[in-house]
């Protein structure tokens, strides 16, 4: 099936579009993980709406490696459910919230809750903004550790033509600072501002532009995750479909 192109490879981990969940996301181990991945959706009756329901659990066992050995079982979950309003009206609503932990980056909770509305004006054009707020607890030696983080991520496109939107990041979990072990120094939170230009060159082609502040993490697509450093300054790439 794979070969003939009717299914995807298959998700390992949840692979979820919004800014805070996609940059958290667990990173499996093929080697020494073993675990579950439940996705449901549901079309909602008209009585309630309509829309849809979707519901995602994950959960994994495995043990950590450092330094070439591996030490105690670490285990990963996530719960996750999304609400979504009508998709035949112009404007929309997503009402999204998780909960997990993730045992392998010694995070004891992460909690995340936000929304995304849509609206399209004409056949032409629409505009996007998704708003979302993440809580984590981490354990560090014999401490926890709270911090938050808030992300916000607009669009304003033009079919055929291209798009324009912006990123904002805000959080201040000490462990991202320059230097985590002087925390007596460096205790400001940290903001990431960017901007970005979409231009639709051709059928099968696109040129985007990004200048500001972006922050890294963890990036998955079809099933392959990758770590995206944190960047500044100006990007310009070219993307092209054959």
């Amino acid at each position: 099936l794979f070969r003939s192109s009717v299914n995807d490879p298959p998700t390992l981990v949840p692979e979820l579009t919004h800014r805070l969940l996609n940059r958290t996301t667990h990173v499996l181990d093929p080697n020494d993980e073993k675990g579950h991945q439940l996705s449901l959706g549901q079309s909602l009756p008209w009585w309630l709406g309509g829309g849809a329901l979707e519901a995602v659990h994950a959960a994994s066992t495995g043990r950590r490696e450092v330094v070439g050995e591996f030490v105690d079982p670490r285990d990963y979950e996530q719960a996750f459910v999304a609400i979504d309003s009508d998709a035949r009206r112009a404007a929309r609503l997503r009402l999204y919230f998780s909960d997990g932990k993730d045992e392998f980056e010694d995070l004891s909770k992460l909690r995340t809750v936000g929304g995304l509305a849509s609206v399209a004006f004409t056949d032409q054009l629409a505009a996007e903004l998704d708003i979302g707020h993440q809580v984590r607890e981490r354990v560090f030696f014999d401490d926890t550790i709270r911090s938050e983080d808030w992300a916000v991520v607009g669009t304003v496109s033009w079919a055929n033509l291209g798009s324009i939107g912006f990123l904002f990041e805000h959080t201040d979990d000490p462990l991202f600072l320059d230097d985590p072990f002087t925390p007596e120094v460096e205790t400001d939170p940290r903001s990431f501002f960017g901007g970005s230009l979409t231009w639709r060159a051709g059928e099968r082609h696109d040129v985007i532009l990004f200048a500001g502040q972006r922050r890294g993490g963890t990036a998955c697509t079809s099933g392959t995750c990758y770590f995206v450093p944190d960047f500044e300054g100006m990007e310009l790439r070219v993307s092209s479909r054959f």
